[in-house]
């Protein structure tokens, strides 16, 4: 993400060759260039390896239509040999026109690039623009504008749910139900990097970007709306995959496990709370012998297991010291067992619940991933005082059979 930068909001050249996807970038109405100058090599100017980027699902927000920021003048401008890819992606509320592809009177330059397929722009959405909403007016070379119209792209209102620089919440650029954003969206490579969406642009129905950018903590950006979901150990069943998404937050209601054969996936940034009680009310999660829990984070976007009264955006709704307002998480496992030959019965699940033990001879169980996850609030007391642990890990194993995510892994 860029925001009111002072000059370009990104700039690639000298033989840049990397991918990006899911870019997102607004220009201050007063100050800032462009959103993307890209050139390819400087000295010289044909030097090689060309810059040729794959960038997939961008928005790109300029200074405003009647911005009188005479610098954000265009969305682009290639330059110096410069090549690259921008597909599936939104570009709108400029003050003058869309793009310039540097055309040199002899020897090769981004023109080249273009015509030799070096340079894509295809599946993109383009309004918004000072110059007028036509294709003359926007991109006044011939040459870009013939190849813009034959590569699928469209001069049509992404209809953003709202564009503003000012602390007021208007800022919400995701696309309203029924935007051309949701239609002709290209397939992205499927090499392992980029994420396959059904919509064009940075934004689907999650507004990424609020809760933890400065735009969101200053009231730019619009507050984050969720969908609550309460989840009981009916929810997910022996063999069933689930995934938990990040615009969802899910509340335990009670011991929730995942059973043997069963997958629990669960997105970066999703927050999941534990309903309070204790005894046979507690909550908690728990994955049985057999189970497999992909919880995998991220540093700017962690998962949080957290009670169900902290407000997550307020760091001060709750006290620093408070504790027991929920149970854990408890990962079990069929590795050996140093003290008790076999298996037993794992510390916070009451002892008449077979699926709380633990232990075993396959010391290459794999359990999944836990990464870049936060366990906050709790500890509850499920009697006679037996509390649940934060992160309880019983019998985990050290197996990389799996081959999406390999050993069970624990970081920060």
């Amino acid at each position: 993400m860029s925001a009111f930068n002072g000059d370009d909001a990104f700039d690639y050249d000298e033989g840049f060759r990397g991918k990006g996807q899911f870019w997102f970038a607004i220009q201050a109405s007063d100050i800032g260039n462009r959103a993307g100058e890209h050139d390819g090599g400087t000295t010289p100017e044909d030097g090689q390896p060309y810059a040729t980027p794959q960038i997939y699902n961008v928005t790109y927000i300029g200074s405003g239509q009647q911005s009188t920021n005479a610098d954000n003048d265009l969305t682009f401008i290639f330059r110096d040999n410069a090549g690259g890819k921008y597909v599936n992606s939104i570009f709108t509320d400029f003050a003058a026109q869309a793009i310039k592809v540097e055309d040199l009177a002899s020897g090769e330059d981004s023109r080249a690039r273009l015509e030799a397929g070096d340079l894509v722009l295809s599946h993109n959405l383009w309004y918004g623009y000072g110059a007028g909403n036509d294709w003359t007016s926007m991109v006044p070379q011939d040459f870009v504008r013939a190849y813009l119209q034959s590569n699928d792209n469209r001069l049509e209102d992404p209809q953003l749910r709202g564009i503003s620089r000012v602390p007021d919440g208007g800022l919400d650029p995701r696309p309203q139900a029924g935007s051309p954003a949701f239609t002709n969206v290209a397939s992205v490579p499927d090499d392992g990097f980029f994420v396959q969406t059904d919509y064009l642009g940075a934004f689907g129905e999650d507004l990424w970007i609020a809760g933890w950018t400065f735009l969101s903590q200053v009231g730019v950006v619009a507050p984050r709306s969720q969908t609550v979901v309460t989840v009981t150990d009916s929810d997910i069943a022996p063999g069933q995959k689930v995934v938990w998404t990040s615009d969802k937050v899910y509340v335990l209601d009670g011991f929730v496990f995942v059973d043997e054969g069963a997958e629990l996936w669960i997105e970066p940034g999703t927050v999941i709370k534990g309903k309070p009680g204790q005894g046979e009310q507690a909550s908690a999660l728990i994955v049985a012998r057999g189970g497999k829990i992909y919880a995998m984070g991220t540093p700017t976007h962690p998962i949080i297991f957290t009670a169900e009264a902290d407000d997550v955006t307020d760091p001060n709704d709750l006290p620093l010291d408070a504790r027991g307002l929920w149970g854990g998480v408890i990962i079990l496992g069929r590795a050996g067992l140093n003290s008790t030959p076999g298996e037993t019965a794992i510390e916070g699940i009451p002892t008449t619940e077979p699926r709380g033990l633990y232990g075993g001879n396959d010391d290459d169980d794999n359990s999944g991933v836990f990464r870049y996850v936060s366990i906050r609030y709790g500890g509850t007391d499920i009697g006679a005082g037996n509390e649940i642990n934060g992160l309880t890990l019983g019998g985990v194993g050290r197996g990389d059979g799996d081959r999406v995510c390999g050993s069970f892994q624990q970081q920060r």
